[in-house]
């Protein structure tokens, strides 16, 4: 089974369950995951009335943190914002879009915009996407970060933007997607990140 924007299929008598109770609020994805027993932080009953399950969570708050946490990387220069200029802009409820304008440090040998700086921007912006969806005091760390490079990127002064998605968001692990596009919305690369959702002591 896999799960949010790919396919996923469940037994008939999950099917039917949804379609008696999926009326109330339920997402797709959430039910579907619930149904093969793959997400963690979610009972039958918040999963049918779409409760969330991290208690306390608010968005506002969580985009607060990572708004002040990006502003100060820039202001105290560290960290991949001071060091890579990739900056935050925009966030929302399991949603993040960096940019990044590429500079003489971020390419290779052969003048394009180095992979690992690509993978950066990726890593960063689908762990904020996922940061937006976790509790207070909460924290994660990237497990497996999957990168597909459509294509190069010189240094011709364009910016690149990396909008990123949180495509599910358990109790231990989170799963998000992104893609890099140019100023005339080409695609230059996807991926996909499983991360691990970090407790407070």
């Amino acid at each position: 089974m896999r799960i949010g924007k790919y396919d996923h299929s469940l037994s008939a008598s999950a099917r039917q369950v949804v379609g008696e109770r999926g009326s109330r609020g339920a997402s797709s994805e959430l039910i579907s995951a619930v149904c093969a027993g793959v997400v963690d932080g979610y009972t039958w009953e918040e999963a049918m009335s779409g409760t969330d399950a991290h208690l306390g969570r608010t968005v506002a708050s969580r985009v607060s943190e990572l708004t002040s946490a990006c502003e100060r990387e820039i202001r105290h220069n560290f960290g991949v914002g001071a060091s890579l200029g990739i900056r935050l802009e925009a966030a929302d409820d399991g949603y993040a879009r960096y940019y990044l304008d590429p500079t003489p440090a971020t390419v290779n040998a052969m003048l394009a915009v180095h992979g690992g700086v690509l993978a950066t921007l990726m890593d960063t912006a689908m762990g904020g996407a996922v940061f937006t969806k976790l509790g207070d005091g909460m924290a994660y760390t990237t497990l497996e970060l999957q990168v597909n490079f459509i294509r190069s990127v010189m240094l011709d002064g364009s910016r690149l933007t990396c909008e990123a998605n949180a495509v599910l968001v358990g109790r231990r692990t989170a799963i998000a997607e992104c893609r890099i596009t140019d100023v005339t919305g080409q695609l230059i690369a996807n991926g996909s990140t499983t991360i691990l959702v970090l407790h407070p002591q």
